[in-house]
């Protein structure tokens, strides 16, 4: 089964109409950037969005390991999967633009195994 879905940056004010409106379109999930300095902080936005949809799967597009804290993004992520009635997704990168934006670099692998 194909599914389809939309990145589109946190608006507040605006984020859970617009949910309403990707699902009346059809589109299975809607990601939204976790990249402090370019766009909003994602999950309490994706949290009304949950509570404005009933089918829309709901999730970060991505967030990473450096800026934000493994154990802040669990219970973020956690708390929209409860909300959410199961809908949630994380999706996690190397943090390319956020670490840049604060002058951090991304995580390297190292040749003895993962990141």
């Amino acid at each position: 089964m194909t599914e389809f879905g939309i990145v589109m940056e946190a608006s507040p004010g605006y984020t859970a109409r617009l949910a309403t409106e990707i699902e009346a379109m059809g589109f299975d999930y809607l990601l939204c950037p976790d990249t402090q300095n370019l766009s909003p902080d994602p999950y309490g936005q994706l949290n009304l969005a949950a509570a404005a949809t009933s089918s829309l799967h709901l999730g970060t597009g991505v967030t990473n390991p450096v800026t934000r804290d493994a154990a802040v993004t669990a219970t973020a992520i956690a708390s929209l999967q409860q909300e959410s009635g199961n809908r949630a997704i994380c999706v996690i990168g190397r943090g390319d633009s956020s670490a840049a934006h604060i002058g951090k670099r991304t995580p390297r692998r190292h040749s003895s195994g993962p990141m």
